[in-house]
């Protein structure tokens, strides 16, 4: 197993602005947990303008044993309504649960309705400094901020998701990581993990698996 995710825990909430790579490192993050747990839900919050939904894979991730719950609607695939289920939080212990919370400001205030308790949890920031909302580092420190203020809770952690699918280079992803080193050195954050397609897996086989997590993409897009 990764070494960061025993900094992480069993219980995660994933934030950031829309269309940052929340849903795919759901279910990358599920699928790794499973392999330990046998018991792991993701809790889709991903209610107002998904670009996509963790809730898409709900068959393949159900018949893997994944449960997915989060919205009353789960089948409604192309709904964009606020229809979340209350007790979504109601799990065991020693269940792994991965949430993929809204990426936008008024899908937070939807959600802070629920009164989740943010404490135990790690709340992650899913960065992908290509988006045009965190491609600077004041950019980045004012959404990771505005984030915070909306939840009413400090981030645990930034998790670095920058590429550009395919026409990712391993130059730039070099780049990238040093930049949001920066933003996190300058609020005081820690950057657990920056994530890297499997095509550039070679590349860091001499490399503490503590620094780059290695996925091979569930969701397939050929372009923005």
């Amino acid at each position: 197993m990764h070494s960061f995710l025993d900094l992480l825990g069993n219980k995660i909430i994933l934030v950031g602005e829309a269309g940052c790579g929340k849903s795919e490192l759901t279910l990358q993050l599920a699928y790794f947990y499973r392999a330990i747990n046998d018991h792991v839900t993701i809790i889709d919050l991903d209610v107002i303008n998904p670009y996509y939904r963790s809730r898409e894979y709900v068959h393949q991730l159900n018949a893997d044993g994944i449960k997915v719950t989060g919205s009353y609607n789960i089948e409604a695939l192309n709904s964009d309504l606020p229809m979340i289920n209350t007790g979504s939080f109601k799990v065991a212990d020693d269940e792994a649960i991965i949430v993929d919370l809204a990426g936008s400001i008024a899908g937070l205030k939807i959600v802070n309705a629920m009164n989740i308790e943010y404490e135990s949890f790690s709340v992650v920031y899913v960065l992908n400094s290509y988006r045009n909302l965190t491609n600077t580092i004041e950019k980045m420190v004012d959404s990771i901020q505005s984030f915070e203020r909306i939840l009413n809770h400090k981030v645990s952690f930034v998790l670095n998701n920058s590429h550009l699918l395919h026409d990712t280079e391993w130059i730039d992803l070099q780049d990238k990581k040093k930049l949001i080193q920066t933003c996190c050195n300058q609020l005081g954050a820690k950057l657990i993990v920056s994530t890297v397609g499997k095509e550039y897996a070679p590349k860091i086989e001499d490399r503490d698996d503590s620094e780059w997590f290695v996925i091979n993409r569930i969701m397939n897009r050929h372009s923005w």
